[in-house]
């Protein structure tokens, strides 16, 4: 799982130098995943409650239009961080997948 981490610092580093101590605290609160194709790990309908990080992989956000197809409105790929940004920062309901 250390990797996984260092991915990450390696990531906010390139923008701000992570200090040891905060690096604890990301290893202490923030936990790893893995999820196949197609999972959706934040549906519509309801308040995003992570900011998660792409290690590697892709990840999309779309909502559905009137006639139910899947519009895309983000696609991004690690090593990032991606959410339902809007709705994460504002504590709103999301009509956004994740």
């Amino acid at each position: 799982m250390e990797r996984y981490f260092d991915t990450m610092f390696a990531y906010i580093n390139q923008i701000w130098d992570i200090p040891e101590g905060d690096k604890a605290v990301c290893r202490q609160f923030f936990k790893s995943i893995q999820v196949k194709k197609d999972t959706i790990l934040e549906p519509a309908g309801k308040i995003p409650m992570y900011h998660n990080f792409i290690v590697s992989g892709v990840m999309r956000n779309f909502h559905l239009d009137e006639k139910g197809n899947e519009v895309t409105v983000d696609l991004n790929n690690g090593p990032r961080f991606f959410t339902s940004y809007f709705h994460f920062m504002n504590r709103s309901i999301s009509n956004e997948n994740l």
